[in-house]
């Protein structure tokens, strides 16, 4: 509505119009400065009394959900373009790799868990969840395909395999949430970093660098790095490899691309493997820090379908740029949300557990950046 009006006025040439239009749409004009100015007070209320934030926590938090988001959102990415419907079921490679992880710890349970415990699962993972991916397709997408349906049957179809895989985790380890166990801190040195404080801490506003350190644990290092390696790696496949250079051409021109003699169907089996192993390394990366549920992957799949929009479909330049943007978003509202809760506490309007918001942030900064840039960061590209 708001965007309208801006149009309207716009579209308006004389000064008699404009001087019209106001004074006929001066109450809305009002009302919407109104909520501007309280937003403002309010922003800056928090901002100055009750705003907390560990800057170390919110860099190095955003950096681990990044990794999720980056490897979830790629592999759901290059199956989108190149299949072009959007594949519910995706959420549940992701879980199947968080269980590959909670199995291999319950396996060499009779033994303290070690480092390498860590890249054998991920290996395990990728190529389990990898092989998940493609038979979903075989035994289910490609038959319908085949049968000329339209993306929307093929949406939904991907929402049954999603309900089968996820039922048939649940009928091996219930809805208890578990862990894919890893060396502890104690036994892998931690990684102390200052703790640089935002807000009105100890009575010091805005800035404080305090005396003690926030703990980097090296399941966040551990993290990041995977994720970078494998989607490095991934763009080095595409862009040097003639296999690579096969896909992409399969994904820009599927009909010019068989014409050339590309051998499609493989190169759409070859998309499923590596975009189910890429969800299944995303689930290993979650599974390790955080207990993990049959349902837990469905949490990451809107927003990963965030990530998709925000950085442009079959862009996976803009899927890391949209990635980070959507990590930092996510974890810095925690920290206003907190703050909007405690200023809550002493009102009729008391809330908690406010944080639990957060998720609704992704999709904020999705709407605010597709009304100016619909195709997306790099979807022209």
């Amino acid at each position: 509505m708001m965007f309208e009006k801006v149009k309207e006025f716009k579209a308006l040439t004389s000064t008699h119009e404009r001087k019209t239009w106001l004074s006929e749409n001066r109450n809305y004009i009002f009302k919407n400065l109104s909520i501007l100015l309280f937003s403002i007070y309010t922003f800056v209320n928090i901002i100055n009394t009750n705003l907390r934030m560990d800057i170390s926590f919110i860099i190095f938090s955003t950096l681990y959900v990044f990794s999720i988001y980056l490897c979830i959102s790629i592999g759901l990415n290059m199956t989108y373009k190149l299949i072009g419907f959007a594949n519910f079921a995706h959420a549940e490679l992701f879980i199947v790799g968080a269980y590959v992880g909670v199995a291999w710890s319950e396996i060499y349970s009779e033994r303290s868990p070690i480092l390498q415990d860590y890249f054998g699962a991920l290996l395990v993972a990728f190529i389990l969840a990898g092989i998940v991916a493609l038979l979903s397709d075989l035994l289910v997408f490609q038959p319908i395909r085949q049968l000329n349906a339209s993306n929307e049957a093929l949406m939904i179809s991907s929402i049954g395999v999603g309900l089968i895989i996820r039922n048939i985790v649940s009928m091996f380890y219930g809805g208890k949430a578990v862990y894919f166990r890893l060396p502890s801190s104690q036994e892998i040195p931690r990684i102390d970093i200052p703790s640089v404080l935002f807000g009105s801490i100890s009575g010091v506003t805005p800035l404080n660098i305090k005396g003690t350190n926030f703990a980097l644990r090296y399941e966040i290092l551990l993290a990041l790095t995977v994720s970078l390696v494998m989607v490095g790696g991934l763009f080095l496949f595409l862009e040097k490899t003639k296999l690579g250079k096969a896909l992409r051409s399969t994904a820009d021109n599927k009909d010019l691309a068989e014409i050339s003699g590309i051998d499609t169907l493989r190169m759409i089996r070859i998309t499923w493997f590596i975009g189910g192993g890429l969800a299944g390394v995303s689930g290993i990366i979650f599974a390790s820090t955080l207990p993990v549920i049959p349902f837990s992957g469905f949490l990451f799949l809107l927003p990963a379908f965030a990530v998709i929009v925000l950085g442009g479909v079959g862009s996976l330049k803009g899927s890391v740029y949209a990635a980070m943007i959507i990590a930092f978003t996510q974890v810095l509202s925690n920290s206003y949300l907190t703050s909007i809760e405690r200023i809550l506490l002493d009102t009729p309007y008391e809330r908690t557990a406010l944080v639990s918001y957060n998720t609704i942030t992704p999709f904020i900064i999705l709407i605010f950046v597709i009304l100016f840039k619909p195709q997306g960061l790099y979807g022209d590209e």
